[in-house]
């Protein structure tokens, strides 16, 4: 998903960590005084996790119990309640694109939707709608300050803005495996695509990236490679195109300005030994309305407009703590360990096999976060 071919070119930049690493990095000096009063905000787009639990199941499901979509999902929030963070799950709204990829996009949100914010709630997780694509919203949101991070697979977000990213595979992260590539992710950072000197890539050599090799939006220039339009964002033109975009007023002043910028796109080229592109270069590309696509996406808050500040607010508000009764009438309700009912004291079901369930898989994460002075229990178990 995203930019064709983004993440072997900003391989380089990428440095690993366990997610723990991270967290506790985040918050402690190396002799174990805090550093930070606040712990690691990640900011998830929560479409990608759905999606990589429904193509675990996409063969063999009659054989997999009740919801196992659901229950794969459950297994990975509490992998990631192991971890001191403080975690925003953000789902696609509805102002995102209605084509990808020359494909219509289903508008309709995804089955697990309503399911997986009741259980990230549970585990006191924060949710939130974006207004169009999550990961858009996300990157905005990373620059506010509102997150630390953006932890995706779609390399989108760093074309949308996002100044630091996670990535991992999901469909292998939380198994037990002896893999170490299994548990850990890769951070990239603005700072660091923009430095490290065999990628030399800012947000506006990023757009280009985007455009000339194609992702979600268009599928760019067949005849230009990575490594061509890599040249070229180095000579700035990327820059150049993010800055008429971000300033015009709509597609018609950005038509304008690509007039030229193409005429300059095709003399670097020619200087590049690049005379077959050069000569057919489409005057129609880019597209503009591709171009606004990915510097003005449709989302809620922005640096220069962020918003209602109660809205803003409601995204910064304090850790909540895991409620475990909740927890528990979610798994017996939905994954058949007892039968349903209306929610109940955890006391009273320690015979149904639920909470021994819940013991195994997420008291690890309970104590993990106490220690560390990250989260609270609303409902204690004695």
């Amino acid at each position: 998903m995203g930019v064709t071919g983004l993440w072997q070119v900003i391989a380089p930049a990428a440095k690993k960590y366990s997610l723990q690493e991270l967290m506790v990095n985040h918050m402690f000096n190396l002799d174990g005084t805090k550093c930070s009063e606040h712990p690691f905000r990640i900011g998830v787009d929560a479409s990608l996790w759905m999606a990589s639990c429904q193509h675990s199941f996409r063969h063999g499901h009659a054989q997999c119990g009740q919801n196992p979509e659901l229950r794969m999902l459950f297994y990975k929030l509490a992998h990631l309640y192991r971890t001191p963070a403080d975690v925003l799950f953000v789902f696609d709204g509805p102002q995102k694109p209605a084509i990808k990829r020359g494909k219509k996009v289903v508008t309709i949100p995804p089955w697990l939707t309503t399911y997986f914010k009741d259980f990230a709630s549970a585990f006191g997780f924060q949710t939130h709608e974006a207004a169009g694509e999550a990961e858009a919203e996300l990157a905005a949101l990373n620059q506010l300050g509102v997150i630390d991070a953006v932890w995706t697979e779609d390399s989108d977000a760093l074309v949308f803005g996002a100044l630091t990213l996670l990535q991992t595979n999901l469909l292998h992260w939380c198994v037990n495996s002896d893999n170490d590539n299994d548990k850990s992710v890769l951070m990239y950072s603005a700072n660091g695509l923009a430095q490290e000197s065999t990628v030399a890539l800012t947000k506006g050599g990023l757009l280009l990236m985007a455009l000339f090799c194609g992702g979600d939006y268009d599928n760019g220039l067949s005849c230009c490679g990575w490594k061509t339009t890599r040249v070229l964002a180095q000579h700035g033109v990327g820059d150049e195109l993010l800055h008429a975009a971000t300033t015009t007023v709509n597609e018609d002043d950005l038509t304008t300005f690509l007039g030229p910028w193409v005429k300059h796109v095709c003399d670097l080229l020619t200087e590049m030994g690049c005379k077959k592109l050069s000569a057919t270069f489409p005057t129609d590309f880019p597209s503009p309305a591709v171009v606004l696509a990915y510097v003005k996406p449709s989302i809620t808050f922005t640096c220069a407009n962020p918003g209602p500040p109660q809205a803003l607010s409601m995204l910064l508000r304090k850790l909540q703590g895991i409620d475990l009764e909740q927890l528990a009438f979610l798994c017996k309700f939905h994954f058949g360990w007892s039968r349903g009912g209306p929610p109940v004291p955890v006391h009273a079901i320690e015979s149904s096999g639920t909470l021994g369930k819940l013991k195994n898989l997420v008291y690890e994460g309970v104590c993990i976060r106490n220690l560390c002075g990250v989260s609270r229990l609303y409902h204690v178990i004695v």
